[in-house]
């Protein structure tokens, strides 16, 4: 393969890929993506796909050098998880490329990597150990949270059992997503989730943005609820107290550039306690909802924003005031409405409770 443009790779051609590839080929950028199902439409716009699962990083690397012969990528595009983001920081080693850091897609690869990666640094991490036989484990139902070592689904097989009944169908789902079969066991913190997306460019951190993320417990297993800008934490210590813990894991893991998606749980005394990150533009609702209608104009292409980061490029990002919106299942409202919404139901309780710890809100919710 030989063309005065350098190609960028894409590490996964399907819906949640899609978006990044056409901003590529918009700039007219050549993509090679990877994927065991490419989408139809990478045909349509000029994709080199190879069809090779995401997850198969050896075959996939040895795919990616016979149809780049003796040319170098221009850079690499990972909107994706699990194993698939091993893949991408793999490719990025063999090919030299700084688009991801193999150290940070260990970290979002396994929780277990980012505990034992906090804990060297001193930064507040809950407290876990990953597990293979739940009956290692010293029974402290209520307060330990069980979540698959490697996760595949999300959230969907996170949990914190109330009793020893619940711990052992909980741990065994767990275990049974993780292609580890291991589960990361941790310590429960009471507080509220705050995201952060921030933006990296020439090994700095150009761009911060702060958001709540509203995750409720019930009936043992976490659900996500929504996500709302601004955070209640923005004019409080914490941001700052987050900021340094970013700062010194961007250079722990020697990142360059792209957009990271940070999430923390807040205790009542302004503690951030990490417990995820995942490189790549993350989350339809925030990117393709939240964001535009609380940026309004001043929104930029998050999408076009990845590729000019991939391309070794500085991007643009105005900093603007932001609105008050929040997506409540999937529905975008004001937040003060999301607010009342969340209010008026029971199975938002835990959520509520928590909130309340941060902020005032509306006196009108149902009682259990």
């Amino acid at each position: 393969m030989s063309q005065l443009i350098k190609p960028l790779i894409s590490i996964g051609a399907g819906p949640m890929q899609l978006p990044l590839i056409q901003a590529a080929r918009k700039r007219g950028i050549p993509v090679i993506a990877v994927d065991r199902s490419p989408h139809p439409d990478c045909s349509t716009i000029g994709v080199t796909t190879i069809e090779c699962s995401t997850y198969d990083s050896e075959k996939a690397i040895t795919l990616l050098r016979k149809e780049l012969g003796e040319d170098k990528p221009l850079g690499l595009l990972a909107r994706t998880s699990g194993p698939a983001i091993m893949t991408a920081g793999l490719v990025c080693q063999e090919f030299n490329l700084t688009s991801l850091s193999p150290q940070l897609a260990r970290a979002s690869f396994e929780k277990s990597t980012l505990r034992t990666d906090c804990e060297a640094l001193g930064i507040p991490v809950p407290t876990g150990t990953s597990f293979e036989n739940i009956h290692d484990l010293t029974p402290d139902w209520g307060d330990l949270v069980f979540k698959p070592d490697i996760s595949l689904r999300g959230k969907e097989n996170v949990y914190c059992p109330a009793d020893e009944i619940q711990a052992g169908a909980f741990f065994d789902n767990a275990k049974e997503e993780s292609p580890n079969r291991r589960v990361e066991v941790q310590q429960y913190i009471t507080g509220a989730d705050v995201g952060v997306m921030v933006v990296c460019c020439a090994h700095k951190r150009i761009h911060s943005l702060f958001l709540d993320e509203w995750v409720t417990l019930l009936e043992g297993k976490f659900h996500g609820v929504g996500v709302a800008v601004p955070s209640v934490h923005e004019g409080t210590k914490t941001p700052k107290k987050i900021i340094s813990i970013i700062d010194r894991l961007l250079a722990h893991w020697n990142v360059t550039s792209g957009i990271i998606f940070f999430t923390f749980r807040v205790d009542s005394k302004g503690t951030p306690w990490l417990y995820e990150v995942n490189p790549g533009l993350c989350g339809d609702s925030i990117v393709d909802l939240l964001l535009p209608a609380a940026l309004g104009n001043s929104y930029p292409d998050l999408y076009d924003v990845e590729v000019s980061l991939a391309a070794g490029e500085k991007p643009t990002l105005p900093q603007e005031a932001i609105e008050n919106y929040a997506v409540i299942e999937g529905k975008l409202l004001p937040t003060h409405k999301a607010l009342h919404q969340l209010c008026e139901h029971t199975k938002y309780n835990d959520l509520i409770k928590r909130l309340r710890l941060f902020t005032t809100l509306p006196t009108k919710d149902v009682q259990p």
